[in-house]
This record gives structure tokens, sequence and C-alpha cells, in this order.
């Protein structure tokens, strides 16, 4: 009985335990979503599957640019009768006896047993083919070869031959000699008039190999010329020395035709500064291949007209026009698909591969290294004209052929150190497809697609993450000029000097131009709206596309397609008339511009609403193709989702990316920065989150926080992350460059020096010195993270507290244990010899990383001297943790205090000159003190009479800059109350506003600006580019001083005196109206979205006040359009809108 009873309790006891161990972890699943971000539904994963399988999922959408460019599908409506696909790529044989055989690898075997009768074979070299005789092979003596055994032939053209004595057959064979020491940099494959589009439709199977291997392709790539040598030069070469004399803008104000391909001097091809040229200096092997299809032509010899006709010396290396030459005088210049039982493309393409498996077999080293017995690199250009020039469907003959290679190439290890791009100079030019609506678009669309060694993207994130980024922005060939020399000159995070085009490695913004980026009116793909005429024809009507929408979205499980709702509201897009009309020079430009072009088929935009499989209501952005009558849209890519609900149920974060922002209600030209919750003792525990905030501070970036409160986390699940001009950007590194190049930041070293410092060091403190920390706090248990001075109190009270803190207690230990190990942290001890701990350890490896960046820093004030850098922010980000959130006696804190005083000093430093509210923002845990710091007593105006108004550009200029301050109204016609007396003590002039900042009292509205523009954070309005800063002060200068003084009140009532009743309003109209009349000529020739360009700058402060002024004196503003439209941009910022008359305390009721 004792005993049962004993054994009883025991199971008891187990009992309780067991269920206390279930609560906890029914307790610990309930509250793991909070700490890991993970939801029931994958938001990010619903935006991630709204993107075409062909393009990578990335954290942008080509929705986002301002440059409205057209997505087709791969076979366009308008292109269905002209698409033919190939059921059959063989070639019949001329001659059936093949006795000599050609293996992949190119090398041969002559095969005396199929042939009954005996023949010897012989191979002769081809040389020549140079200017003045182009067109022409010279052929060398023959010299036997080997019968019944492998061999290699060590030239690049060659013709071999076999003869019985009695008749004789040869075959051109092109073959490159085994090179064993070399390093394969990057290597080019064009195929001549291939569109994105068509690549797709007539090359399946390596598409579909080229997603595997990881190829990224560009969206928004857009042909800069008309045929294949103003296309490719600005890629292959720096600008011909022939266009120097000609301006970059022609008469038109658009990109001049003639600073691709000059028309008044020929250009000699041995000068063109060819890259292959600068790789060649570098010791590098060079390659050129150019199918020429023609015995007159060539890439660099057509026309006669633009070119010397040919190369007078060998260009490169290895130089394959002898071999086509010698061809093509065989075809009589007429191109073949088939050649003796061979594809012309597969002859073609084998120069292309040989190479580079030899060259990719022979070497296992990491891309960016040379070899280090050879020291040479490798550089190959090949161009494959004639199986698409005249006949796109002529394509599918290379698909198995490129795909067999591709596959080749890829098992190999061949591509392990190259850069391989596969891309189409321009899209189809000579086919009546071209012809057709998608036509004209797939002309200036051409492949660009690329794929770069695997060590890459570790080695090189940021470049990485911008190069994807980049993939749906607006680019051109001038970009890949430039990202070739960031390879070939390795300009990775260092200041690249200013080219023509942008690094694919460096943030291209959503704004950018045709003409930014060197894109011809004639090729530029940015669309247009419809003209009124052109509507009108159109059957506006949402039933068709959400029937289309439908269609396309049911593929998504995570989305109930049945819910979809799209506006009837549709606003319609087509190209440029000069493209609809295939224009590829500017001749008769204005006369053909004056022509009325009948649209063939549009681009309709709307908004749709539809919900998640969970409830969850998205706003899609959609663009569809549609035909005239608006009763066929067809969808080329998912929609870009715009906004999703609020705080969703259950503790879920929202969708994020692909439009959908944490901050719906974002503004241009300001940074969201989503960061953790504040602590007491440092304003955010995340060393990045302090960084990025310290970083804008120091830039005078305007920004404001959001509290993610633990649930809002980026696509990629990430903290802090930021959102800029709509879109959201993760990693900080990654975030500093996009920010800096939006808002024009330069914060880096000059010197190569410096910004090699910047990498080192920033490197030590992020990838070494705080992992350590981490590794130390994550194995002492690190009791601050969960105090009420970290983020303790975060998590309720009670068992809650206790269960919820269980739970981060025991991610947080993993997360940091897991990354501290990958970091290599606590994995090694020397305990075994020296009987020292982990613990030990990882302090000595942290001093000893503390002694480097102290040695570093010295007695500067900054690490790079007298002014602040990003690296200063970095530092500061890391180090700060060290100092506020250690334990009193802890060694590291005792390190910064007194063994390495200058970091403890240089902490405090930039606490104080960047920080000054850091007491109060820990005290209050508020995320944006920085925003409320305050100017008392500012002066502004409003009246009811006619000759004057609300003084708007002063407060816009306060409420853009989030500073605080209280307004009192005056009376200009009456100054006898109290205000009216104060102004007139305070601005004898009678003039407003009067600004009054402690003791200072400052008048005119232009001088007010710039001192709030110099003395207080927030968005710039004085623009950094020193000619984009004197137009906005020109513009300003022209309202303040040339429209406004005419009409003012001491002015009309003058003129009033003067001349009568009604003078004053005849006076005023006839000026402003001419005033306003020059402003628009001033603004029409700098204006973007608002008066100099993309950014509000101090002249667009001026800009609705006296447009209101020219419509209260009877101006038909109308007259205007710039000004209007930069006018209706301004209206809609919330600044402009708290500054209005109807917003102020004292404003009339009606």
């Amino acid at each position: 009985m004792a005993l049962r009873h004993v054994m009883a309790k025991k199971y008891r006891s187990v009992i309780i335990v067991a269920q206390s161990i279930l609560i906890a972890l029914l307790l610990c699943i309930l509250a793991i979503p909070r700490f890991s971000g993970r939801k029931s539904e994958s938001y990010h994963d619903v935006e991630h599957k709204l993107i075409r399988r062909d393009v990578r999922p990335l954290d942008v959408h080509p929705f986002e640019n301002a440059c409205n460019f057209p997505i087709l599908e791969d076979e366009d409506l308008s292109l269905k009768s002209t698409i033919r696909h190939r059921k059959d790529s063989s070639c019949p044989l001329k001659y059936p006896l093949q006795v000599v055989h050609r293996y992949i690898d190119g090398s041969f075997l002559i095969n005396s047993s199929l042939s009954d009768a005996s023949f010897s074979c012989s191979v002769q070299v081809l040389n020549g083919a140079l200017r003045p005789h182009a067109a022409i092979a010279m052929m060398s003596e023959p010299t036997q070869l080997p019968v019944d055994s492998h061999f290699t032939v060590n030239e690049d053209n060659f013709l071999i031959s076999c003869s019985d004595g009695k008749n004789g057959s040869g075959h051109n064979r092109v073959s490159k000699t085994m090179i064993q020491e070399l390093f394969s940099r990057a290597y080019m494959g064009v195929f001549d008039s291939t569109s994105r589009s068509q690549f797709a439709r007539h090359m399946p199977k390596s598409r579909q190999l080229m997603a595997e291997m990881g190829f990224v392709t560009l969206l928004g790539y857009n042909k800069v010329g008309d045929n294949s040598a103003p296309n490719l030069s600005p890629i292959l070469a720096e600008p011909y020395k022939e266009n120097e004399d000609y301006d970059l803008l022609d008469t038109t104000g658009d990109i001049a035709l003639n600073k691709f391909l000059p028309s008044r001097k020929k250009i000699d091809p041995d000068t063109i500064d060819f890259i292959w040229k600068k790789m060649e200096k570098k010791g590098c092997e060079t390659f050129f291949n150019d199918d020429v299809m023609h015995t007159s032509r060539g890439l660099f010899h057509y026309t006669d007209k633009h070119f010397l006709n040919g190369f007078k010396i060998k260009p490169t290396d290895h130089y394959y026009r002898p071999y086509y030459a010698h061809l093509y005088k065989k075809l009589r210049n007429l191109w073949k698909l088939c050649w003796d039982g061979r594809l012309m493309s597969e002859e073609f393409m084998m120069p292309w591969f040989i190479a580079l498996q030899r060259l990719g077999r022979s070497i296992r080293v990491k891309w960016w290294k040379f070899s280090k017995s050879a020291n040479k690199c490798f550089f190959s250009f090949n161009f494959l004209t004639s199986p698409s020039h005249d006949n796109p469907n002529n394509l599918e003959s290379v698909d198995d052929g490129l795909y067999t290679r591709l596959q080749a190439l890829n098992n190999s290890g061949s591509l392990s150190n190259t850069m391989l791009i596969i891309m189409g100079d321009h899209g189809q030019r000579m086919h009546f497809s071209q012809m057709k609506f998608a036509g004209r678009i797939e002309e200036r669309q051409p492949l660009m697609s690329m794929l770069f060694p695997k060590g890459f993207k570790d080695r090189y994130q940021t470049e990485f993450e911008n190069l994807l980024t980049n993939v749906n922005r607006l680019t051109s060939n001038v970009d890949i000029h430039e990202t070739l020399l960031d390879i070939i000159d390795n300009r990775f995070g260092k200041t690249r000097p200013e080219g023509r085009g942008r690094s694919l490695f460096t943030p291209i913004p959503t704004s950018r131009t045709c003409t930014e980026a060197w894109i011809p009116k004639n090729f530029c793909l940015c669309q247009y709206r419809v003209t009124v005429e052109e509507r009108e024809k159109y059957n506006q009507t949402s039933d068709a596309l959400v029937s289309a929408l439908r269609d396309h979205l049911r593929a998504y499980s995570c989305l109930n397609a049945n819910s979809l709702s799209c506006s009837e509201n549709h606003t319609l897009f087509q190209p440029h008339q000069s493209v609809r009309m295939g224009m590829r020079t500017k001749a008769n430009w204005t006369e053909k511009m004056a022509r009325t072009i009948p649209s063939k088929a549009f681009f309709a935009q709307t908004h749709c609403e539809i919900r998640s499989s969970s409830d969850i209501l998205i706003t899609l952005l959609v663009r569809s193709r549609v035909d005239l009558a608006g009763l066929k849209h067809s969808i080329a890519y998912s929609p870009m989702i715009v906004k999703a609900e609020g705080k969703c149920a259950n503790g879920k974060k929202c969708l994020i990316m692909g439009g959908s922002l944490v901050k719906s209600d974002w503004q241009r030209q300001h940074v969201y920065l989503v960061q953790y919750p504040r602590c007491r003792t440092i304003p955010n525990l995340s060393p990045w989150s302090l960084k990025l905030e310290t970083w804008l501070r120091m830039a005078g970036i305007p920004f404001t926080n959001i509290n993610n409160d633990f649930t809002k986390f980026s696509a990629k699940g990430q903290v802090p992350f930021v959102e800029v001009n709509g879109r959201q950007i993760g990693d900080s590194n990654f975030i500093i460059e996009t920010v800096k190049e939006e808002f024009k930041v330069d914060m880096e070293p000059a010197d190569a020096l410096g910004q090699s410092h910047t990498r080192a060091y920033s490197a030590l403190a992020e990838e070494h010195l705080t992992w350590v920390m981490f590794a130390i706090r994550g194995k002492t248990g690190y009791p601050f993270l969960f105090s009420d001075d970290g983020w303790g109190r975060y998590f309720g009270t009670g068992l809650r507290r206790f269960f919820t803190q269980l739970v981060h207690k025991i991610g947080i230990w993993k997360l940091v244990t897991c990354r501290a190990n990958a970091q290599g942290m606590g994995r090694h001890s020397l305990g075994i010899l020296t009987g020292a701990s982990i613990i030990d350890e990882l302090y000595d490896i942290a001093k000893e990383d503390l002694k480097a960046i102290s040695a570093f820093l010295g007695d500067k004030q900054y690490f790079e001297g007298d002014r602040p850098t990003t690296l200063d922010a970095t530092m500061f980000g890391h180090l700060a943790g060290l100092v506020y959130m250690s334990a009193p006696n802890d060694i590291l804190l005792n390190s910064v205090k007194d063994t390495y005083p200058n970091l403890g000093q240089f902490v405090e430093r930039i606490k104080e000159k960047y920080w000054p509210d850091w007491e109060e923002t820990c005290s209050t845990m508020d995320m944006n003190v920085h925003l409320k710091r305050d100017i008392s007593d500012g002066w502004s105006t409003k009246v009811d009479a006619i000759g004057e108004i609300h003084e708007l550009g002063v407060m816009e200029t306060l409420n853009f800059k989030h500073i605080e301050y209280d307004t009192q109204p005056v009376n200009l016609l009456n100054l006898t109350d109290e205000n009216g007396r104060k102004l007139l003590a305070l601005n004898p002039a009678k003039r407003v506003p009067v600004l009054i900042h402690g003791e200072r009292v400052l008048t005119e509205s232009l001088a007010i600006i710039e001192y709030l523009e110099e003395n207080f954070d927030g968005p710039k309005l004085l623009p950094a580019d020193s000619y984009a800063r004197a137009q906005s002060r020109a513009i300003a200068l022209h309202i303040a001083c040339g429209i406004q003084p005419v009409q003012n009140i001491r002015v009309t009532r003058k003129v009033k005196e003067l001349y009568g009743q009604g003078s004053e309003k005849a006076w005023a109209k006839y000026w402003v109206h001419l005033g306003l009349k020059e402003l628009e000529g001033m603004v029409s020739k700098t204006a973007g979205d608002y008066c100099v360009g993309n950014s509000v700058s101090i002249a667009d402060t001026c800009v609705p006040s006296i447009v209101f002024k020219g419509q209260a004196w009877g101006v038909d503003v109308t007259e205007f359009p710039t000004l209007l439209r930069v006018e209706k941009n301004i209206e809609q910022l919330e600044p402009f809108i708290a500054a209005l008359p109807s917003e102020q305390p004292d404003a009339p009721k009606q």
C-alpha cells in the first residue's frame, strides 16, 4: 500500500511536470511568431509569386519606374501571323562520307576505316582579311595530317581537305589552341537582331537552362542606336574620337544620333579605343569572332559611309575574319541554314566555346584572381549574325546548340572564373514582323542576360543587390560598358569616374529618363498617355480586364481570384509616335511628328483589389496590353502590390515590397527607417539601426523612425530597413549606398586609400568585432537584453512575460550562436593548451579588434580626419553598445574607457554632436524626438484683399523640415491693431513674412528660407549640384523679384490712384501674364516632377502662390502647361497642404 502511494505520488509529479512542459511549449509556440516574424501565410511570398518566372524574385518591381516601358508577352497577338516554330533542325549531308570528325573539345580524328579507298588529308592556315583586302583570306601551303589518331590544330582559322586523288572536298574548321595557364575573365555572345521576347519564344531550352544557371536578364534594357555598330560600340569601346565635335543634344533637345555613329568623318577601326585593348595592356589574351554574313561587311566595316573598310592590323590575339571571308566567298555571300549536313550556326558557335571550356578546365582559381603562374586573363567577343539577321524564326535553329554547350560548360565547372553575357544587339529590323505593334517595341528591346561566378554575390553583396534591383530599372548599352569597366579595372568599392552610363553594380534611380540613359527619343520606349481623340475609341470597361487578370492569378493559391475587382478608370499609354512609325533617323522630324498616326493597340493601367486566402485586402497596380476596342487584355507581367490592409489580425505582418509599404502615405525624398523599439540607456539595441540613424543625422537627410513592434520586417525578414520614394530597401550598407544616390550625398573619402580604410575597418567592426560581442553575450546570458532598460517591458507581465522571455532567449541564443559560429567565433579554443576558457579567448579577440580600431583613429576627430564619413557612423553604431549596454565592470567597457580612451571619447563626441536628443529619446522612448525642434513666433499673413496673399513659401519650408512654429496673422490693409503695430516695429518696410528665431529677426521670404536651410535639419531645398542650385535660385528670384513686386498692394494702390478705378487690374494682369510666360520658358527647360528635376527645391516654394496670383488677376494660366503640371505635383505634398490659408487656425469658416 505504501509503495503504491509513493508510486502514485511520483506518477502525479511526472504528470504535473509533463503538463507544465506542454503548457510551456504551447505558450512558446504562441509566442514564437512574435519573435521570428513567421506567419501562417507568407505575405512576401505572395509578392514574389506575382513576378514572372524568368525574372528573379526581387524586392523591386518594374512598375515603380517613372519610365513606363512596355512589357510584352513572349508571343504578342500582333506577331502571331509572323511566328514560325521549326520542327526539325537537321541538315542533309551533301557528302555522306565523313572521314573527319571533330569532337566538342575541338580535337579531330581522321578515320581511315570509313573509306575503302586510300586518301590523305591536309590542313591550310587562313590569314589576311585585313584592309585594304578585308574581303580576301590568304591560304598557306598544305600540311599533311595524321590518320587514325587524335590531333589539334593550333591555329584560329584553317581549312582541312581530304582527297583520294580523284576528287576532294574541303571543310572549314575553326579550332583554338589549348592554353593552359590563362584566366578567363569576360565572355560575350551576341545574337544579331534578337529581342528579349524573341529569344524567349525561339530559344526555350536555352532560356530555361539559363534561368536554372542563375543568369540575370534585364527587363528595362533599351537600345540606343539603329543597327549593330551604334549599339555594340557603346558597350565595347569609349566614344569615337570622330564624334568629339558633335554636341550631346541635337536641335530638338534630344540625344544626338551622331554621338554614337558620326556621319561627317569615316572612322578608322584601328583607332577605336576598345575594351579589349585595355585588357591587352593588363596582359590578357583577346578574342574577336564576328560572323560577317557577307565579305563586304563586318561589325566595324559596315557601312562604308561610316567606317574605313576594315582593320588594317589584326585587332585581337585571335581574329576569325579570314575564316568567314573564305566561307562566304564559297557561299557567294548567300547564307544557308545548312552546310554539308551541319547547321551553319553550329560551325559559328564552335570557337565561342572551345576556348572557354578548355580555359575553364585548365584553371581552378576564383574569378577575381589571376593565374599565379601566367598572370593572364581572357576576353572573348562573339557575334553570330547570319541565323537571325533576316528572319527571327531562324533563331530557333540555334537553340539545341546553345543549350548543349551551356550545359556542358555548366557541368564541367568551366564557368567558375568567368562572367558570361548572352545578348542581342537590337531587335528584328529586316523582317516584316518589325512593322507590327509589338515588332516596333521588340526592335528596341534587345536581350541582355548575364551570368556571374558563384563567388561574386558573396564577395560583393552590395554590388550584387544593386544588380538584381537594376534588372527592373531603365538601362541601356552605356551602362553595360561601365559594368564591364568595373570588372576589368576592379572598381568595386571605389569612386568611379563619371562616364556616359551607370554601372549595374551601382543604384539606378526609379526616376531615370531616356535622356539620362543616352537613349534618343525615336528609340526610347518610355510611354506617353494617349490623346483624347484616341481614347474616345476605347471601350472603357473592367469586365474584359477582370476576366484576363483572374485567369492570370488563379495559379496563386494564396489569392482568392473570385474576389478580384477592378476600377473602371483606365489610363492608356502607348510609345512615342516616332517609335510607332519605326523611325531610325530624325530626318524630317517636324513634318513626321505633325502627322496623325493611327494606334494599333494600347497599354492600359488601372487599380484592382483582391483578397488573399486569409482575407487580407490587397490593392494591385495592373498593366495590360489591350486592343483598340478594349475587349482583349493580356497580362504580360504580374501586377505590383501597392497596398495591403494596415495592421493585419493576429499579429501577422502586412504584405511588404512590390509597392506595399509600411508607410503607405509616404512623401518624396523622405526616408522612413523601420527599426526595433527604443531602450532606456541607448536609442536602439541593434548596432545596425544605430549606425543607420546616426548616418542619416550626419548626412542631414530627412527621416522618420517607425517602430517595428517586433512584427514589421522587410520581405527578407530584415530589421532595420528603410522605405524611400515608394521603395523598400534592406541591409544597412545597401541602404546607405542607395540613399546616397537618391539624395546626391557624398560622405565618402575622395582618395582610394581612404576608401580602402572604410571598407576594411567597416568589415572589422561589422563582420568580426560585433559577432565576437554577440558570442560573448550569447554565452553569458546577457541579462540586459530582457531587463526593463532593454526589451523586457515589451513582453508583458507575470507568466506571459516569463514564457515570452524564455522563448525569445532561446530564439536569440540560437540565432546569435549560429551566426557567431558561422563567423568562426566560439568554435576554436586554446583552452586545452593554456587553460583559458572560450569566453576568455573571445574577450582577447575583441580587445585585439579594439586595439586596431584605436590605433587607426589616433587623435583624429573622425576616422578619416576632420569631417565625418560613413565609417564614423558604422563605428559609432557598433562601439556605442559597448559603452551604454555593458555591465559596470565589463572587460570591454573598461578597455574602451581605460586602455583605449580615444574610442570612448569618439563615442561621446558623436553622441554630443549628432544625438543632442539622446537622453530625451531614451527617457521617453519616443521614436522621433529629433522632429520636435521649435521655432517660436513665426509670422505670416492672411488677407482677403486681392492685392496680397498668404506667404506660402516660408510655411512650406517650415513644414518640409518638420520645424514646429507659431503664426500670428496680420492684415496688411490695416496695421493699427496690436499685431500690425508689432509688424511695423519689426519691419518698417511693412512687408511679411517676418521670422523671429530667438533674438534674431529675419525678413524677405527667400532670405528666411535660406536661413532655415542652413540652420535646420530636414529635406534640402537647395540642390547639392551647383548648377541645379543656381537654376533653383534663378527661378525663385524671377518670381520674388520679377513678378511679385509689380502687383503687390503698394504698387497696385498707386496705379489705381494715378489712373483710376480698374487700371490696377489691367496693370497687374499684363505684368503677371508676361512674368508667367517667361517663367514657363524657364521651367520647361529644367522641370521634372518639380521646377528643377524630380526633387522639391526653393523654386517650388514660390510657384503655387504666383500661379494663384495670376488666376486672381484674370490671367489664363492654361497657357502654361509645365507650370500647371509642377503646381499640381506641389499641391499634393502634405507640407504645402498644411501651409494653405484654409488650414490655419484663424482661417474664416467660409
